[in-house]
Order: C-alpha cells, then structure tokens, then sequence
C-alpha cells in the first residue's frame, strides 16, 4: 500500500493575494539564477524563444521550475509596477556571462 501524508492545497481558481518584501523578491530571483546556471546557454535561448513564442511544452521538469520562478517573478514585478514599488537596476555580470 502506497504511503500517503496531509499536505496543504489551495484550489487551481482560487486567486490568493499576498504581500513580498524586496528582500524576499531578491531569494526569489538568486533562485531563478541558481535554476538557469544549471542549464547550458544555447537550451536557454531555445527556452527562452520557445517561452515568447507562447510554446509552454517543457523538455524536462529543469524547464518546468523555471517557467514557475518566471511567472512568480513577473507577477511581483506587475503588482510592484501597479504600486509604483519598482525601479531599474544596472548590475555588473560575472566574466563568464558577459557578452562577447
């Protein structure tokens, strides 16, 4: 017999609102980033072109996770939009992921 236990479940059109601290948004992102390093460059862009291109089939869970950070992230970044609670920020990349 399968093992079962209780969790928590929130309906799939049940709409929660909740509130981020900035700081919580940057976990948020430092996670996003920490996904996408574990993905070769050239899956990224086809990711990526793939997302724009509104094709939401995923090649594996690394691209489903990502997509769920993705679409966490930016309904942070349109309620912070709304609340005008959100600013442009000029970081400096690593040397590895500088443009050539």
């Amino acid at each position: 017999m399968a093992k079962t236990m209780q969790v928590k479940s929130i309906p799939y059109e049940n709409i929660i609102n909740i509130q981020i601290s900035g700081a919580y948004y940057m976990r948020i992102q430092n996670l996003l980033f920490s996904l996408m390093a574990n993905i070769k460059e050239e899956d990224l862009k086809d990711f990526f072109t793939r997302l724009q291109n509104n094709n939401n089939e995923f090649k594996d869970s690394n691209e489903y996770n990502l997509a769920t950070i993705l679409i966490l992230i930016n309904e942070i970044e349109l309620q912070a939009k709304e609340q005008n609670k959100i600013t442009d920020q000029e970081v400096e990349l690593p040397e590895d992921e500088k443009a050539s």
